[in-house]
């Protein structure tokens, strides 16, 4: 399997989108509905109506495939609840089209802001059998801090079933470096191909067990 770092997977996703004319939402539904199929996968035998899946979903494109992944769980009968950190009108693109989508099918989404929102994330997050953790994605360079490093705080610290979406949110995409804190998942869904940081350094020990995830890229490029 081909490992890869974060600018080498921007360059194949921008191939998909220019030279084979592949939509960029696309990808991001293919993304997101592979990782539904993964926790579907965990969650085994257990009737979807009596799991609880709370979804942490950043403004950029890790955080929409967050939002394409919680329809998909809750169109299967999951009880689905979303916590977006930014306000809707920031979401980028891609994103704001599938939180337009469930904000239509009336998917129970709060918007976290600000460390006031704490005891709200506290909340849910008790309730929660499984977490998605679609923060933040390769595209991390700093220390997490603020809201964001207590929400991850707060992933770690609740014990919950964790899958990370592409790569923990604070775990450098290259280095395998952690980035002030970092989520620990129990598995994590590598968009199409797994990043170089999920194998090096702290990695493997924030990783937990590693799934790619088949976004439709042409083969040819892979």
């Amino acid at each position: 399997m081909r490992i890869v770092t974060a600018t080498e997977m921007k360059s194949l996703d921008q191939m998909a989108i220019q030279q084979y004319g592949i939509p960029s939402l696309l990808l991001m539904e293919n993304a997101g509905r592979g990782v539904a199929d993964l926790v579907c996968q965990e969650a085994g035998a257990i009737k979807p109506g009596a799991i609880n899946i709370l979804v942490f979903c950043g403004k950029g494109n890790n955080g929409g495939d967050g939002l394409v992944c919680a329809r998909h769980l809750a169109n299967r009968g999951y009880k689905v609840h979303v916590l977006l950190f930014t306000g809707p009108s920031s979401l980028k693109d891609d994103p704001a089209v599938n939180f337009n989508i469930l904000k239509c099918m009336k998917i129970t989404t709060d918007v976290v802001l600000d460390i006031m929102d704490l005891a709200k994330i506290k909340l849910v997050l008790h309730k929660a059998d499984f977490v998605i953790d679609a923060l933040l994605g390769v595209g991390l360079h700093s220390d997490l801090t603020d809201i964001f490093a207590s929400a991850v705080e707060m992933i770690n610290d609740s014990g919950k079933k964790v899958v990370a979406v592409d790569i923990p949110s604070g775990l450098d995409a290259d280095t395998g470096n952690v980035l002030g804190v970092a989520a620990k998942a129990n598995w994590t869904a590598a968009l199409g191909l797994p990043k170089k940081g999920l194998y090096e350094r702290e990695g493997p020990f924030y990783a937990g067990d590693i799934q790619v995830v088949d976004i439709g890229l042409p083969k040819e490029i892979l």
